[in-house]
């Protein structure tokens, strides 16, 4: 289940905009309504970027933003432990199913540490707090928080620099003095997008 969106420099969002997808951990479907051109499309369009970037799909850069250094579409889920687990081991994508899963345990104990205390969402350097804005406050033993994200290029970052989110990730490893390997948080990232199907069909 996808929680919470954050998209930045795509098409109507000029700014880092958190989006909440889900009320509580209960409720299967979503619904996006607005009146035209207010972003509906365009959040359906930036996760069809995120999950399926290999199909040939291109970054609708905003038009107003003077560079890309900071686009990004982010995509925090609820998944079920075991299943994710499961899926990691059996997944023929990644060469330490152990590791990855360590580093999921990690990263889950680091989104649910989060400060929910309500911030502006700017044209800063995304991070915990932008994130955490609409997420619920409790997660079920049997489930965890995920994240995945992918930069205006594709490249699994939220910067040039993948600074903000993905640096304070970095950081969370040095705190508990645990080893960090980019190859390992990558397949981490590709194992929570390919863990999901997100199928996008545009109504022209």
């Amino acid at each position: 289940m996808i929680i919470d969106t954050v998209i930045n420099s795509y098409k109507s969002y000029q700014k880092a905009t958190s989006i909440n997808l889900t009320k509580d951990y209960q409720t299967p479907y979503s619904i996006i309504y607005g009146m035209n051109g207010v972003g509906k499309s365009a959040i359906l369009e930036a996760l069809n970027f995120l999950f399926n970037f290999d199909y040939n799909i291109d970054w609708n850069t905003n038009k107003r933003r003077k560079n890309n250094d900071y686009s990004y579409v982010l995509a925090l889920f609820k998944c079920n432990k075991e299943a994710f687990f499961e899926y990691i081991k059996s997944t023929k994508t990644v060469s330490n199913s152990e590791s990855v899963i360590h580093y999921a345990k990690i990263i889950d104990s680091f989104l649910k540490s989060r400060n929910t205390a309500p911030q502006k969402i700017n044209n800063e350097t995304l991070t915990a707090n932008h994130i955490s804005l609409n997420i619920p406050n409790s997660v079920n033993d049997e489930d965890m928080l995920c994240i995945s994200y992918r930069n205006y290029k594709g490249d699994l970052a939220t910067s040039k620099d993948d600074k903000g989110i993905g640096q304070e990730i970095k950081n969370t490893f040095k705190d508990k003095q645990v080893d960090f390997s980019e190859d390992i948080l990558k397949d981490y990232l590709k194992c929570v997008l390919d863990y999901h199907t997100y199928i996008y069909v545009p109504a022209e």
